[in-house]
C-alpha cells in the first residue's frame, strides 16, 4: 500500500511538470529569451520629459504634445498632434526597454519582421522601406487614411494615423521629428 501511494505521487508530480526538472528549466529558458527583447536600458524620465518635437515640420505645427499620457509607471510615451490646414496629424511614440514598453511595441516589433503586401477594394495593407526603416503602412479607401507603424531604432513603437493627401507627406513629417533628440 505505501509502495502505491509513492508510485501515485510520483505519477501525479510528474504528470504536473513539477518532478520533471529538464521541463522546468526549458520554461525558464523560454522566460529568460522572453525578457532578452528588451536589451536596452529604460530611458531616464528627465531625458524623456525633455525631449520637444519641433513646432514646425515642413509647414505642419505642432498643436499638442503631452508625455506619459497614460501616466502609468515603467511606461514612457509621448502623444503629439501636428496640423496643417484641416489635416491632422496624431503621432504616439512608446519607449520599448520597459517590461510595459515591450509589450506596448510588441506589435510594432512583428511588423519590422514580417513582409506584407495585400491589396484590395478596401485599401492596403503592406510592409514598406523607407530609407532603412521596415513600417507596415496602411490605407483605408473608405475614410481615406493612412496608419503608418514602426520600430524606431528597435526601441520605440511609432503610430502615425491621418487623412494627408499622400504616406510621403507622413514620412518627411516622421523624418523631421528630430527623434534621434531621444537618444540623448
Amino acid at each position: 500500500m505505501k509502495n502505491f501511494l509513492m508510485l501515485t505521487m510520483i505519477i501525479i508530480l510528474t504528470s504536473c511538470g513539477l518532478g520533471d526538472k529538464e521541463k522546468q528549466e526549458a520554461k525558464q529558458e523560454d522566460r529568460i529569451e522572453q525578457s532578452d527583447e528588451k536589451t536596452t536600458l529604460p530611458i531616464a524620465k528627465e531625458s524623456w520629459r525633455g525631449w520637444k518635437p519641433p513646432k514646425q515640420v515642413n509647414g505642419y505645427t505642432l498643436t499638442y504634445y503631452e508625455t506619459d499620457p497614460f501616466s502609468s509607471k515603467n511606461l514612457y510615451s509621448a502623444s503629439l498632434r501636428y496640423e496643417k490646414g484641416g489635416v491632422k496629424v496624431p503621432i504616439t511614440i512608446v519607449d520599448g526597454s520597459t517590461g510595459k514598453g515591450t509589450a506596448e511595441i510588441r506589435q510594432h516589433r512583428e511588423f519590422a519582421e514580417k513582409e506584407l503586401n495585400h491589396e484590395s477594394s478596401f485599401g492596403y495593407e503592406k510592409t514598406v522601406d523607407y530609407n532603412g526603416t521596415n513600417a507596415r503602412e496602411e490605407y483605408l479607401n473608405a475614410t481615406k487614411q493612412y496608419l503608418i507603424r514602426f520600430l524606431y531604432k528597435n526601441r520605440y513603437g511609432v503610430s502615425v494615423k491621418s487623412k494627408a493627401p499622400s504616406s510621403e507627406e507622413l514620412w518627411e513629417l516622421i523624418e523631421g521629428l528630430q527623434s534621434n533628440e531621444l537618444e540623448k
